[in-house]
């Protein structure tokens, strides 16, 4: 799923949920379906609205500029299709403090990603989503543990891809020093695609739902304040489970994956493998705070896949953006 970051700066006073609010009810619905334990979620937050919890709203809005040398994740590199992107979104949500240390949080984005030459990839998403958050004590210097859930629908222009996305994190925070901050978690993916139709004759047929996707993944992050309004942050992320791969027909791949169809986005002949893999994700993004409510970052990212028996793929993706809290 795609997050918008959140602006470094004063706390988030007043704003508004983006209206999408048929979508949010929708995607409710079906996380309630797929994972039963969301309405455990939601039925913590009626209790929490039930007592009279301080809380406030807050809102986001950004827009990225991306470009991705392997957007199709080719193992073959011959086969490799490079595309840029702009992205535009808002969020906004409510926080509850239900406790002295807890708080809840419920939030709600619209995000719009258009690609320039593969179009078929530009989506529509609307991600409804609740985090219970606890601090271990007093000062900075305390450690922060996180339960979060959040389920997601994706509506391309090529319908095929349309998906549901559900996610279920738990992780740590804790300041190692005055400017340095780590982040650890680990997250349960699960996608759910619209699309299911075997690949038809002369081959042997397959399932067709090459968007259904089971990924678990550990992630790392680092925080340094290099200045008094600029950060970096460092990140690795190991994934381990299904991958879709965008490729020629081949025999190679056909055997070590789970499921395949045909891919009209990266033009005719194209067809998408659903195959298991571990990639490793690092990250590196310069953020700078332009006011106490905006930021402007710049990143890059590499990703490097395996799976199979001998089937690797690199993509490198570099982004800028800016971020306005309100």
């Amino acid at each position: 799923m795609n997050r918008l970051p959140k602006a470094k700066g004063k706390d988030i006073h007043s704003g508004s949920i983006g209206t999408a609010f048929f979508y949010c009810i929708e995607a409710l619905s079906q996380a309630m379906k797929v994972l039963p334990s969301f309405r455990h979620a939601l039925l913590l937050l009626i209790v929490c609205c039930s007592h009279h919890a301080a809380a406030q709203w807050f809102g986001n809005g950004a827009v990225e500029l991306g470009s991705n040398d392997n957007v199709s994740r080719s193992p073959v590199a011959q086969q490799e299709h490079s595309d840029q992107s702009l992205r535009a979104g808002i969020s906004g949500g409510y926080h509850f403090q239900v406790a002295d240390y807890t708080g809840l949080t419920i939030d709600a984005s619209l995000t719009r990603e258009q690609f320039r030459r593969y179009s078929g990839l530009s989506s529509n998403r609307v991600a409804l989503g609740g985090t219970l958050s606890h601090k271990f004590g007093l000062g900075e210097r305390a450690p922060i543990a996180t339960l979060g859930m959040t389920t997601e629908r994706a509506i391309h222009n090529l319908s095929l891809r349309n998906s549901w996305l559900y996610l279920l994190q738990a992780g740590v925070q804790q300041r190692l020093a005055d400017k340095v901050l780590l982040r650890l978690s680990l997250e349960q993916q699960l996608q759910r695609g619209d699309y299911n139709r075997p690949r038809p004759a002369p081959a042997p047929p397959m399932p067709g739902d090459v968007w259904k996707l089971d990924l678990l993944v550990a992630s790392a992050t680092v925080e340094w304040d290099t200045g008094p309004a600029s950060w970096l942050v460092a990140g690795m992320q190991l994934r381990h489970g299904d991958t879709v791969a965008s490729v020629e027909p081949s025999p190679r791949f056909r055997v070590q994956s789970s499921a395949v169809t045909v891919d009209p986005v990266f033009g005719t002949g194209i067809v998408s493998y659903r195959l298991n893999a571990n990639t490793r994700l690092f990250s590196l993004d310069w953020n700078l705070a332009t006011s106490d409510r905006s930021t402007l970052y710049i990143g890059a990212e590499r990703q490097l896949s395996r799976g199979g028996t001998d089937l690797t793929y690199q993509a490198g993706i570099i982004r800028t953006g800016f971020i306005v809290s309100y």
